[in-house]
């Protein structure tokens, strides 16, 4: 079973408190440290919730990439992309944005979202 380093877990308490405060954090980190796993275990960790859960991507190469995070902590989650079929009934659903906003009136509503390259969420940019 796949754990998280120290590193991660150390961050673990702040996330939550931010969560529980002001319902919205970011979460900032060099290359390598391991937030696309740190973000899939909260994802995995919500679900047990049965919370439903949205991953935004922007890039189809990190659709895989996520989903193979997820899978690593037991979660086989849906993907809203171009060619891929809908899974809308797993509660975890990993998007393209760039599909999710041609689907947005079939998608529903999420209790969770986290954004991968949360960069292009500025005001004026891509998101």
């Amino acid at each position: 079973m796949i754990e998280l380093f120290p590193d991660q877990s150390a961050l673990v308490p702040s996330l939550r408190d931010a969560l529980r405060r002001v319902r919205c954090a970011l979460l900032v980190a060099p290359c390598g440290f391991g937030k696309t796993i740190l973000f899939s275990w909260m994802a995995a960790e919500v679900a047990k919730r049965e919370k439903r859960i949205l991953i935004l991507v922007h890039r189809d190469f990190l659709v895989d990439q996520v989903v193979a995070a997820l899978e690593s902590w037991g979660v086989r989650p849906g993907v809203i992309a171009a060619g891929r079929g809908p899974l809308p009934h797993r509660t975890v659903q990993v998007a393209s944005v760039w599909t999710l906003t041609r689907r947005l009136d079939k998608v529903g509503t999420f209790d969770f979202i986290i954004a991968d390259e949360a960069h292009h969420c500025a005001d004026g940019n891509s998101w």
